[in-house]
């Protein structure tokens, strides 16, 4: 079952109409309009609800509206008041809502494919047609007569799988080189690295193979190579030349077209704060622009010194099967091949580790580490180019009893955050006090020669990869085990200190997040339980290094004013939230947590907010402590690893 939170109305009897990723609602006197993509061929339902918590069914019918639109009428409608919708479609909509219907982890659905055909390229990061600087698609014209193609692949497989200088080429890239038929790499280009495994024979062999699966898929459109940024969130990063400018262009985007209140306004009531808190949750953020550029597949140094970088997807180090495996390995991989479903792919990905060893010598075991950690996403994003999927290969399949249950088995099977936190623990650049991650001589060419480069690489990388890891789990609770990444703490300020408004940005979404993490209120794992709830320290782990370090703008960058808007909107937003379920509740989970958390809040807008009148959010404040005092405590055990440690108001 899969769920999204729509949209969000709040209406005077005046028609008012809302566009947000592709779904309109349209709120009318006295009625309300709701048009969202769908399937009339997928059971579905649509839920209202007017304060994120009681949620009811829409009984009205669901009518095709358009090509891929659906369209629901609530007779009772929205005027005067504030309304919320959700869509839940798939079988089994009638079954208890799970986590999946609470807080948006993309991807982690009920056990069938994910998301097919959802993601269409945008001409940005295609290659252009009938371009010598880069592969030609396939087209009727140049394709292969249909009795070649068996002996074609034949013969591509078995070199693309031949164990030669440095391992094969299937021990860095996908199974059956679709990587390389999907993005535009030239003939010379793929033969000149095919050469480093192969013969000169295997590698024409090679390319032949690689223009076979072209035309084997009908790719009549190639992706740039150095356009194409996987899971880069819209397909594009923001335009601008410096990190700085990127930062600003995000807010902007914040401000003016995703028109988020929490960007825009002053956030001065319960109403606004439960309005502000809705459009962040509705957010989708695999494709919400970043200002961050993600990674390129592949660099080659080759090209120039701006492309000799470890920062890219493909792996420095490559593996191969172990011994005796090569054939069981091998024929895993033609199970996958001849039906890639999300099954088949996760007995391949859960294998790697089983029938896999590095190709290089002893000596390497951090950069051996790490280009796993790439190799394994690597494979997701292959499957997920493969079925043109905007969502993660379905973590749950082959498992019972949901996301809470099977916590540890979605860790295992999402190695993006960790790809990244690798090169936080072991840089790449020389480091005396860390162990670092360090490559064997042959791969000396291809990397920077200065370590300032290297380091600035090392930075770019963890930066990129923890962004995206986020995205696909802004609750931090399905990337790692370990506290810090729970509590948020790898997502810090001198992490983003060139884009302080994504920090920004992170620190309230991440806490909205958390607090409706619902169905981990009582699950076990550092840093859990409390989740799903605002009267609770987990949503203020964000707090952690920001206790003396906002991050702003220097006094005069035109970010500024935006930045110290950002931040008291996410401390009265707090503040509303937390007096909201206290009231509604009368329970807290770490009462004098919270009431420092609180404090420390408040205390912000007397520097993000100089010169405005705070006594209404100081009557906010006081009717929390009060309740504070009476609230029934929750959090009864004091001794268990959910400790906060490190957060500032202890």
């Amino acid at each position: 079952m899969h769920a999204r939170f729509l949209l969000l109305c709040s209406a005077a009897g005046l028609a008012v109409s809302f566009t947000v990723h592709g779904q309109e609602l349209q709120v009318q006197r006295g009625a309300a309009r709701l048009r969202f993509p769908g399937d009339a061929s997928v059971p579905q339902q649509v839920e209202a609800c007017g304060d994120l918590f009681s949620w009811d069914l829409l009984t009205a019918p669901i009518t095709v509206s358009g090509a891929g639109m659906m369209e629901i009428t609530e007779p009772a409608g929205a005027a005067g008041t504030l309304r919320f919708y959700r869509v839940l479609r798939g079988t089994g909509i009638t079954v208890p809502r799970s986590v999946r219907t609470l807080i948006p982890l993309y991807g982690y659905g009920s056990g069938a494919d994910s998301e097919p055909a959802t993601n269409a390229f945008p001409e940005a990061v295609l290659a252009p047609l009938n371009d010598p600087a880069f592969a030609a698609p396939w087209s009727p014209a140049n394709e292969f007569p249909a009795a070649q193609l068996p002996s074609i692949r034949s013969a591509g497989i078995a070199a693309w799988r031949r164990a030669g200088n440095h391992g094969s080429c299937a021990g860095c890239h996908a199974p059956d080189a679709f990587d390389l038929a999907r993005i535009a790499y030239t003939d010379a280009d793929i033969t000149r690295r095919a050469l480093d495994h192969v013969t000169s024979t295997e590698a024409a062999q090679i390319v032949q193979f690689i223009k076979a699966q072209r035309q084997t898929h009908r790719m009549t459109r190639l992706l740039h190579p150095m356009n194409f940024r996987p899971l880069q969130p819209g397909h594009t990063p923001l335009p601008g030349n410096s990190h700085e400018a990127r930062d600003l262009a995000f807010g902007q985007q914040l401000v003016n077209d995703t028109k988020l209140i929490w960007a825009r306004d002053r956030i001065e009531s319960r109403a606004q704060a439960i309005a502000a808190q809705a459009q962040l949750r509705a957010l989708d953020l695999r494709k919400l622009r970043a200002g961050i550029e993600f990674d390129r597949w592949s660099e080659d140094h080759t090209h120039g010194t701006g492309h000799r970088s470890a920062s890219e997807w493909l792996p420095m180090m490559g593996v191969k099967p172990k011994a005796g495996r090569e054939q069981q390995w091998h024929g895993i991989q033609d199970a996958y091949l001849a039906n890639p479903t999300d099954g088949t792919f996760w007995k391949l990905y859960e294998n790697i580790d089983l029938m896999l060893e590095p190709v290089e010598p002893a000596g390497f075991d951090r950069g051996q580490e790490w280009s796993l950690l790439k190799y394994k996403s690597v494979q997701i994003v292959q499957h997920m180019m493969r079925h043109q999927s905007l969502a993660m290969p379905d973590a749950l399949y082959g498992t019972t009893g949901g996301l809470v249950a099977n916590r540890l088995n979605v860790i295992a099977r999402n190695p993006l955050f960790r790809a990244g936190d690798h090169v936080r623990r072991f840089p790449l650049q020389f480091d005396a006090a860390n162990q670092s991650t360090l490559f064997p001589p042959h791969l000396a060419p291809t990397l920077p020669v200065s370590q300032t480069d290297l380091r600035d690489q090392n930075e770019n990388f963890f930066r990129v990869w923890f962004w995206m890891g986020w995205a696909q789990d802004p609750a931090l609770l399905l990337s790692d085990s370990i506290f810090q990444t729970t509590e948020g703490d790898y997502l810090y300020a001198s992490l983003l200190a060139r884009y302080k408004l994504h920090h920004a940005f992170v620190v309230a979404m991440t806490s909205v997040a958390k607090a409706n993490a619902t169905p981990w209120f009582n699950a076990s794992g550092a840093g859990v339980r409390g989740h799903g709830k605002w009267a609770a320290f987990n949503p203020f782990m964000v707090l952690h290094h920001i206790e003396r370090n906002r991050n702003e703008p220097a006094a005069g960058d035109a970010r500024r004013a935006l930045h110290d808007r950002m931040f008291a909107n996410t401390a009265r937003l707090w503040i509303y939230l937390v007096q909201e379920d206290l009231e509604r509740t009368g329970t807290v989970f770490s009462r004098e947590l919270v009431r420092g958390c609180i404090g420390f809040c408040r205390s912000w807008l007397n520097d993000t907010e100089p010169g405005v009148n705070h006594a209404a959010i100081d009557a906010v404040v006081a009717d929390i402590n009060a309740r504070l005092s009476t609230a029934t405590e929750l959090r009864t055990d004091f001794t268990t690893d959910d400790l906060p440690g490190g957060l500032p108001f202890n």
